[in-house]
């Protein structure tokens, strides 16, 4: 738990950084979309930026980040869905983990569908 507080105040920092450093060569907010999963990245996206593209994310986290950021901030984000017409019920999970695999985030990092569930 400490070492993802930790992830997520170092992430939030250098997208803080990256922000002022777009500002300071004239690139406006409402130019700036970032990658933010994380709360305090979500609110930096919402309060700096036009918004967020949160990605391999779930509906449930698209939710809670429309609540942290505002219904005013732009949110775009990436869900994964597997459309099989195989009629075996293992297919389409099977399928899911080999796309997610190829996706996968750092060890480091939870994902918002793990914080789901």
């Amino acid at each position: 738990m400490l070492e993802q507080m930790i992830a997520s105040t170092r992430h939030a920092i250098i997208a803080s950084a990256i922000i002022d450093s777009l500002s300071a060569n004239a690139v406006p907010a409402d130019a700036i979309v970032i990658g933010a999963l994380g709360t305090k990245t979500i609110s930096l996206a919402g309060d700096r930026t036009l918004g967020a593209h949160p990605y391999l994310t779930v509906p449930a986290h698209t939710r809670y980040a429309r609540e942290v950021m505002g219904k005013n901030a732009f949110l775009a984000p990436e869900h994964k869905v597997v459309l099989t017409e195989d009629e075996n019920p293992t297919a389409s999970p099977v399928q899911a983990f080999r796309t997610l695999a190829e996706h996968r985030p750092p060890h480091r990092i939870e994902s918002p569908g793990r914080r789901a569930g």
